[in-house]
């Protein structure tokens, strides 16, 4: 019974997970991917935040 309770709520879980990936914003409606970049600084701070990260950049 313990197993089935324990595999019965992984499965909830990664369901829940999965769910929360597909309602998440695309790439393509905010960036265009075909057009080129180019950046020239130093990275002075990254931060890893859920679900995003941000990278400051002083440019020249």
């Amino acid at each position: 019974m313990r197993i089935k309770l324990g595999v019965l709520m992984a499965g909830i879980s990664f369901f829940c997970l999965t769910v929360s990936v597909v309602a998440h914003h695309g790439f393509d409606t905010e960036y265009d991917a075909n057009k080129k970049v180019k950046l020239t600084g130093v990275v002075t701070k990254v931060e890893w935040l859920n679900p995003h990260m941000r990278v400051y950049i002083d440019v020249t």
